[in-house]
């Protein structure tokens, strides 16, 4: 009904134009232009006539509906498949993001952790290492000074003197002390100097620091290390983070080839990602 509706009104219309047209004064022409458009229309609308003016068979109409049914479920089938291909691989590139993130994440953090533990380790040894060179040096002018003092004494002949300070040295300094006497340093040219370069002679505190100026090294390096590897983890953190904004720029497009090409670069750099992950030292 809407369509014969529709003819009608093409049908009125091209005979007002044709009666403006004839009837119209103005200083052009008067041809049949709006008659042959009025025709064109007509003629237009008439292969568009309704459908029980061109009636065709059930069983055609319902060969042609299957046909195309047909068609329609080959084409979504197909396409379906693909899509759901892809929304898997992409589901499981974000999984595998999200976990290997955390755990770059984590690690990163661990590891920063462990910097700063070592690194305070390392300046606390550091600082001791410094006292005890201090103290050993203080301890070692000690014993040179008394030494001095005792053999001026013993060569100006006061024993009494020279007796007192004897007494007066440190517990470590009396055993390099008896082995230099044992020498004969007073009349024996090739005896030692004094007992400070006897092998006997021992010093605690620069044995101390000698320990903590290792520790101290040791403890450095460890932190040096640890802040490496925390470099290296952060670095794959930018990887997955990049390989996160492929996936999901590949998902706003709709042309396939270039969704698949971003998704395999996205997947290509995952890989990569992951391989070093598992290279690396765990904390």
């Amino acid at each position: 009904m809407k369509q014969i509706a529709g003819l009608l009104a093409v049908l009125l219309l091209a005979f007002v134009a044709l009666y403006l047209a004839e009837h119209r004064r103005h200083a052009d022409a008067v041809n049949t232009n709006a008659v042959l458009d009025a025709a064109a229309d007509w003629q237009r609308d008439l292969s568009r006539a309704p459908m029980r003016l061109t009636r065709i068979s059930d069983e055609m109409e319902v060969r042609i509906g299957d046909e195309l049914s047909q068609e329609y479920e080959s084409a979504s089938r197909g396409n379906s498949a693909v899509e759901r291909a892809m929304e898997i691989v992409e589901g499981i590139v974000l999984a595998v993001v999200a976990v290997a993130t955390a755990w770059s994440g984590y690690q990163a953090a661990v590891w920063e952790g462990r910097q700063a533990h070592a690194y305070g380790v390392s300046t606390q040894d550091g600082r001791l290492a410094t006292q005890s060179s201090n103290l050993a040096e203080q301890q070692r002018l000690y014993d040179t000074q008394t030494f001095n003092f005792w053999l001026t004494a013993q060569s100006d002949g006061y024993k009494q003197t020279a007796a007192m300070f004897a007494k007066r040295f440190r517990a470590e300094y009396r055993p390099a002390f008896a082995a230099w006497l044992a020498t004969d340093p007073f009349h024996n040219p090739d005896a030692p100097a004094g007992p400070i370069v006897m092998p006997q002679y021992h010093n605690a505190e620069q044995a101390h620091a000698l320990r903590y100026e290792l520790l101290s090294e040791v403890e450095f390096d460890r932190g040096t290390r640890a802040r490496e590897n925390g470099d290296r983890y952060v670095r794959t953190t930018v990887l997955f983070a990049t390989v996160l904004f492929l996936t999901a720029i590949a998902q706003r497009f709709r042309v396939r080839g270039v969704r698949v090409g971003i998704l395999a670069l996205s997947t290509a750099l995952l890989t990569f990602s992951l391989y070093f992950v598992i290279t690396y030292p765990v904390a």
